[in-house]
């Protein structure tokens, strides 16, 4: 009997030890992971706005498209994106909504008035794009530069007329502005368009206008002035100017302002009447001296 009893003890040891290592054989090794969302990518986007003019300030709001499905507004310059992006690359549209600019699809436009020229003083309007490649478990950390789509561009001009002072009018056109831009590429598309500068006279006496544009568009780009008297025959003039050679790289570095300065002679022909033209243009608001030969 006492024989059998240690048999017994025996074998149950043999048993428990087996099952100890088959159990042990049958632990599985969790995986770990760096973040609650092993299968997907968090993003915090930060938009960065030095790229603009000074005194000009960052819009109140922005929208952020990123893919095909994620579209918020954000009015913080960081900001936790609340969606769960799947691994990949990913578009990234960022732009404000602004005054006489219009939106559709990757295309801005700037509006229209009832005589078909082109707003002239549009709001202020940056984009910014990038691709960004987005991997799970991750919360990446993007930022995207904006960049100033709309630059400041002024006319400053100095009458010399015998009748300077007859001045009453002053009717403008500004040919060769670009009206739409590509969201995407930052780049100016479409044919060009025609804008109305409305031209104020200053404490010095000088006459300036300034308009606000999404660049130039085509290979020319000219000023047209009519000016109306009250006294003299005739009693509106027109002179026209050619900037094209002045507003070359005029899409570049929008968020410098541009001032083009110069004067506008008025003679009496020998027959009565009167002709105006323009000195050459100079960059800066500056007094420009022109001899006139009697």
């Amino acid at each position: 009997m006492k024989i059998a009893v240690q048999h017994t003890h025996r074998a149950l040891l043999i048993i428990t030890t087996s099952l100890l290592v088959v159990l042990s054989s049958c632990v599985i090794e969790e995986p770990l992971y760096e973040t609650d969302h092993p299968e997907y990518g968090v993003v915090t986007l930060t938009t960065n706005w030095d790229n603009r003019t000074d005194g000009v300030a960052i819009p109140e709001k922005y929208l952020v498209r990123i893919g095909e499905d994620y579209n918020h507004s954000f009015s913080n310059v960081t900001n936790e994106i609340d969606y769960l992006f799947s691994q990949g690359v990913y578009p990234v549209y960022i732009y404000n909504e602004t005054e006489e600019i219009s939106i559709k699809g990757e295309s801005a436009s700037v509006s229209v008035d009832k005589d078909g020229y082109t707003k002239a003083q549009p709001g202020w309007f940056f984009t910014g794009s990038d691709d960004i490649r987005i991997a799970g478990d991750t919360d990446e950390l993007v930022t995207v530069y904006m960049q100033q789509q709309i630059r400041q561009l002024s006319f400053v001009f100095s009458l010399v007329s015998n009748r300077a002072d007859k001045l009453t009018r002053i009717s403008a056109v500004l040919t060769g502005a670009g009206g739409s831009l590509n969201i995407d590429r930052g780049v100016v598309t479409g044919g060009s368009v025609n804008v109305q500068p409305v031209f104020e006279k200053q404490p010095s006496g000088a006459y300036r206008a300034t308009v606000r544009l999404l660049g130039v568009a085509g290979n020319v780009q000219s000023l047209r002035l009519t000016l109306f008297f009250s006294e003299g025959s005739p009693n509106e003039v027109t002179a026209s100017s050619d900037l094209s050679e002045r507003l070359v790289g005029f899409n570049e570095d929008k968020k410098t302002p541009l001032t083009l300065s110069a004067q506008i002679v008025e003679i009496q022909t020998p027959i009565g009447g009167f002709t105006a033209s323009f000195s050459d243009w100079i960059e800066g608001e500056e007094e420009i001296v022109v001899e006139i030969d009697d």
